[in-house]
């Protein structure tokens, strides 16, 4: 054959090695897709890696892969061996050195799409053959031992299905149904009671310290809330609040206060500014607006930071001025200081140039 299409060959089989050296080196999903033969050409080098594929070779052992129809063993790409050991489901299975390389190139291949759809902070992944009920059977234990032990209680939409009430009963776990508004024939997305589920679970992400996707649920029940009670709900106000932490935590500092400060305005309004909601937001907003002012100038003294952090709070000529009026209230209902003398004139002045210092 002619040299130049023995190097034009070469170079074709050449570049399609080297997609399968940068997966295996890069351990994340290629930039650009496969084509179907590349994908092929994969698949069968790696079931050749199995015992059950070597030439000349009879497995007769306790572990061996043996398929009778060629259909199934072509339909499954030769590859007939399982994987894990006993105990270890992860573990590396010795007569089975290509289907242990597909099982943790898939694990490493699954993780690097997740962190791609937005897990980033998430652990090693682990696919495993299972059904609805067992996965979410799983997940759910696995939410368990991270929780207290008076976490025991998972909220759910009611849809008519069993897998999801037997998952549940399955990880010893109280199922909390909630039912949608039936409006005509249809359960829409969007009544109140759909958003009490986005918000739980969005707590359960947050306590976890997954903040991105904890964060996307507080969203999708804020848009609930605002559609259907508006702005001006304390339901709304509290996950204005909820969301605010979430980006806090991921030091997202401008929005943290945007969320803040519409929390701090209705749970002002509604309780007033001695409530304890009241001053949760209050502290929240005050701590978020201190890291945008050492941000901006890291040399702050304190007075630099008093203003911001006192914001929201009565001022002190306010609080002085309604001191000296408690005085004269009460020299005038209580015989006992009545008998003193009553504040003058002048002890009302001092009260209130006092306050003019302090407001200095």
């Amino acid at each position: 054959m002619s040299r130049a299409y023995i190097n034009q060959g070469s170079q074709a089989t050449a570049r399609r090695s080297k997609l399968v050296t940068s997966l295996l080196s890069e351990r994340r999903l290629p930039k650009d897709g496969w084509d179907d033969h590349s994908i092929e050409a994969f698949l069968s080098e790696a079931a050749m890696m199995d015992s059950n594929n070597f030439l000349d070779n009879v497995g007769v052992g306790e572990r061996e892969a043996r398929v009778y129809s060629p259909l199934v063993a072509r339909r499954h790409w030769n590859l007939a061996h399982g994987i894990g050991r006993s105990g270890d489901v992860a573990a590396e299975q010795p007569k089975a050195a290509g289907s242990s390389l597909l099982n943790k190139l898939t694990n490493l291949l699954v993780a690097d799409a997740m962190k791609i759809a937005g897990l980033e902070d998430m652990g090693p992944a682990l696919v495993l053959p299972l059904a609805t009920g067992m996965t979410l059977t799983l997940v759910l234990l696995a939410m368990k031992s991270k929780r207290p032990k008076t976490a025991n209680k998972v909220v759910w939409c009611r849809l008519d299905q069993k897998t999801c009430v037997k998952a549940v009963l399955s990880a010893g776990l109280e199922l909390v149904v909630v039912s949608p508004k039936l409006v005509g024939d249809q359960l829409p997305s969007s009544s109140p009671e759909s958003a009490l589920s986005h918000a739980a679970i969005g707590g359960i992400f947050y306590h976890a310290g997954r903040y991105r996707v904890a964060l996307n649920f507080f969203e999708k029940a804020l848009s609930v809330r605002e559609e259907t009670l508006g702005d001006l709900h304390m339901d709304t106000a509290l996950l204005f609040n909820n969301i605010g932490c979430c980006y806090d935590m991921l030091n997202r500092v401008t929005e943290a206060m945007e969320s803040f400060a519409k929390a701090k305005d209705v749970v002002a309004y509604e309780y007033g500014l001695t409530h304890p909601r009241t001053a949760v937001v209050i502290r929240n907003l005050s701590r978020v607006r201190h890291r945008r002012l050492e941000r901006r100038n890291p040399r702050l003294q304190l007075g630099d930071l008093l203003p911001p952090l006192l914001e929201g709070l009565p001022r002190v000529p306010d609080l002085l001025q309604d001191l000296s009026a408690r005085k004269l209230r009460l020299h005038a209902h209580c015989p006992r200081r009545a008998k003193r003398a009553a504040p003058t004139a002048s002890d009302l002045r001092a009260d209130t140039d006092r306050a003019a210092l302090l407001a200095r």
